[in-house]
């Protein structure tokens, strides 16, 4: 009876855990898995990305700038 109390104990936390991971396939791969977690790192890489070509793009304006005016 301990043993089987044990195996319940055990298999409800990875039952709920295996639960908590929200998936959906992969376009880009058929019948793999991506998980949201994944996703929204994914989302920042690439806001950051796009701060820092932004953030470039304004400094060699900047420069262009200046230098067109000397």
């Amino acid at each position: 009876m301990r043993i089987v109390l044990l195996l319940f104990a055990l298999m409800v936390p990875a039952y709920l855990l295996m639960c908590q991971r929200q998936t959906g396939p992969d376009p880009a791969e058929q019948g793999l898995p991506i998980y949201r977690n994944e996703v929204n790192k994914a989302k920042g890489v690439e806001a950051m990305l796009k701060q820092g070509v932004e953030q470039r793009e304004t400094n060699m304006q900047e420069q262009l700038q200046g230098a067109e005016s000397q």
